[in-house]
């Protein structure tokens, strides 16, 4: 019983000196957590779409712009998304001997489909450290 009453007492006064948690409605809750989150703006035409800093309002977000893009525009062949990051990728090979990581060449009939380390690296494709793991 007195151990009780020690942590009951405890309890209420390191209660009384935590401040409150921010909640949805917190206009600091962002910078309160000193996190920048990225949201999809879908734009009429989806080719066109990006992701940026104000919420349009998708209830999605993202804590990086890249994962924005990612898991929003993965598809999207225009690539706009993507080139509006500050280092967008290129889709020009890095080195003569191929990729460092495997994929699934999605344009083989499934039937006679390999993994190849080409590049450049289709995006949203996943990738693999050897071929045998592809």
């Amino acid at each position: 019983m007195k151990l009780q009453l020690s942590l009951l007492t405890l309890t209420t006064a390191s209660a009384a000196t935590l401040r409150s948690a921010p909640t949805a409605n917190d206009a600091n809750v962002e910078r309160d957590l000193q996190t920048t989150l990225y949201y999809p703006k879908f734009t009429g035409d989806w080719a066109t779409g990006y992701c940026s800093t104000h919420n349009y309002g998708s209830g999605q977000s993202y804590t990086s712009e890249l994962a924005c893009c990612k898991g929003s525009f993965a598809g999207q062949t225009s690539g706009f998304c993507f080139s509006k990051l500050a280092s967008p990728p290129t889709s020009s090979p890095t080195g003569s001997d191929g990729l460092d990581v495997w994929y699934p060449d999605y344009d083989q009939d499934w039937t006679d489909a390999t993994c190849i380390n080409d590049g450049p690296l289709p995006i949203g494709r996943p990738t693999y450290d050897t071929m045998l793991a592809c």
